[in-house]
C-alpha cells in the first residue's frame, strides 16, 4: 500500500481559467494535442517563464497540464471530458468571478508565515454545510446557459484529470464551512498530511490555492495568507449538475458510490451552489450515471463500468 510520500501531485503550476478555455475550444475545434500546445505556447510566451528555454521550465510544465485537462486525459476519462465540451458549446466566455492579475508571486508563501484565525467564526457566519439548496421553482432547462457554467466544466475536469486539485479544494472547503475562513498554514498541513512533507507538495498547494483566487472562488483579506470565500457559483441546470457528479465520483477513493446530497455538497465542490436534485434525475441525464439502493430508504449514485455501457441500446 502507498504511502503520502508516494502519492503523484502532478498539477504543480498556477492556472488561469482562461488558459484552460482556450484548451478546450480549441480541441472542441477538433485540434490535435500538437496543435493545441502549440497555440497555447504562443499565448504563455509572455505570461509564464518569460526568456526560458528550458525543456522543464513552468511554461511547459503548465502546457502539460493543460493539454492534458482537455487534449489528452486518461483513457476512462475520455467520455467526461466529451460530455464537457459538449456542454461548453453554447455557454458564454469563460470568466472569473474575480479576476486578478496573472503575475506568480516572488516566493511562495510559507505556511508558518499564514496568519491562523484569532477565533471561531460566528455561528451565523459559517457557510451552509453543504452546496446544495432547497429546491426552487426557477430551475432552468438542460439547455439554458449560466454565467458561471464554464468555470464548473473546467473545475470538473481539473479535478478529474488531476486528483490534487481537488484534495486542496476540499481541505479549503472544509475550512471555509467550519471556520468561514482558511489560512496557507492550515491548508498546507491537511495536504501534507495527505501527500508528504516535500517541497513539491508545499509549492503545488500555494499555487493550487492561488489559482483559486485567480479563479474568484476564494478572495485575500488584509492579511497575508488568509482567504475568505468568493461568490458562490450557481448550477441550476440538471445536465450540468450530473457532469459534475460524475466527475466527483471519479476522484473519490475507493467505490465511487455515493449519496446524491454527499455527493454533490462535498467540500471539493466548495464554489459550488446546486439546485436541489435527486439521484434519479441526475441519473437520467447521463448514461455514465446510475442509481443504487443503500440500506432501506438511501438513493446513491454510482458510475456505470465501461463493459457494460457498450451493451446498452
Amino acid at each position: 500500500m502507498s504511502g503520502p510520500a508516494s502519492r503523484a501531485v502532478g498539477l504543480s503550476q498556477r492556472i488561469r481559467l482562461e488558459w484552460l478555455d482556450e484548451a478546450a475550444e480549441l480541441a472542441r475545434a477538433g485540434r490535435d494535442r500538437a496543435h493545441v500546445w502549440s497555440a497555447l505556447a504562443e499565448t504563455l510566451q509572455e505570461k509564464v517563464s518569460v526568456g526560458g528555454t528550458s525543456p522543464r521550465s513552468n511554461r511547459e510544465k503548465t502546457l502539460t497540464i493543460l493539454t492534458r485537462i482537455w487534449c489528452g486525459p486518461p483513457p476512462r476519462l475520455v467520455p467526461l471530458r466529451d460530455a464537457g465540451l459538449r456542454l461548453l458549446d453554447g455557454m458564454g466566455p469563460a470568466e472569473a468571478m474575480e479576476p486578478s492579475e496573472a503575475t506568480e508571486p516572488a516566493e511562495a508563501t510559507k505556511p508558518s508565515e499564514a496568519t491562523e484565525p484569532a477565533e471561531a467564526t460566528k455561528p451565523s457566519e459559517v457557510m451552509e454545510s453543504t452546496g446544495v439548496t432547497e429546491p426552487t421553482a426557477n430551475t432552468e432547462p438542460a439547455g439554458a446557459k449560466e454565467p458561471t457554467g464554464r468555470l464548473a466544466v473546467h473545475w470538473g475536469m481539473t479535478m478529474a484529470v488531476y486528483p490534487f486539485w481537488n484534495a486542496v479544494a476540499a481541505q479549503v472547503g472544509r475550512l471555509l464551512r467550519l471556520q468561514g475562513i482558511a489560512t496557507s498554514a492550515q491548508v498546507h498541513r491537511r495536504v501534507q498530511e495527505q501527500y508528504g512533507e516535500r517541497p513539491t507538495v508545499a509549492r503545488a498547494t500555494q499555487r493550487a490555492v492561488r489559482s483559486f483566487v485567480d479563479w474568484g472562488v476564494l478572495a485575500d483579506t488584509g492579511t497575508r495568507g488568509r482567504y475568505v470565500a468568493g461568490e458562490p457559483c450557481p448550477v441550476r441546470t440538471p445536465a450540468l449538475a450530473a457532469w459534475l457528479a460524475e466527475a466527483a465520483l471519479h476522484v473519490r477513493d475507493g467505490e465511487p458510490v455515493a449519496p446524491v446530497q454527499e455527493l454533490l455538497g462535498q467540500p471539493g465542490l466548495f464554489p459550488f451552489r446546486m439546485s436541489y436534485v435527486t439521484a434519479r434525475g441526475l441519473a437520467a441525464e447521463s448514461p455514465r450515471l446510475d442509481v443504487a439502493h443503500q440500506g432501506l430508504d438511501t438513493e446513491v449514485m454510482m458510475l456505470v463500468m465501461p463493459e457494460r455501457l457498450r451493451t446498452m441500446p
